[in-house]
């Protein structure tokens, strides 16, 4: 039963991403315009897609959560985020995370 709920979850997470208008980041040109079974791959390690937390992934949650507060708020966001996004090295990492926990 717990593994349904998860599931579940799972599912509605990525489908109201979708239907906020999430799309997976384009480097480079590199990811298709359609994802391949559902699923978008960024960098070598970085998963978008249903299962995208099923093992930890940084880059995913960073990239969610930013598309979640420029939805949120987007004049607010481009203020807030402007010395640490996109994030390049680890203490920009630590400079995102701490404004989107004093958000």
């Amino acid at each position: 039963m717990e593994a349904a709920a998860t599931s579940g979850a799972k599912e509605r997470l990525w489908s109201a991403l979708l239907a906020l208008g999430f799309s997976a980041p384009e480097e480079a040109g590199r990811l298709p315009a359609v994802p391949r079974g559902g699923v978008w791959r960024g960098s070598s390690r970085t998963v978008f897609g249903k299962n995208m937390f099923d093992k930890p992934n940084m880059d995913a949650f960073q990239t969610v959560a930013h598309y979640l507060f420029v939805m949120l708020d987007q004049t607010r966001s481009n203020s807030l985020f402007r010395d640490c996004w996109p994030i390049y090295d680890k203490k920009m990492a630590v400079v995102f995370r701490k404004a989107c926990y004093e958000w």
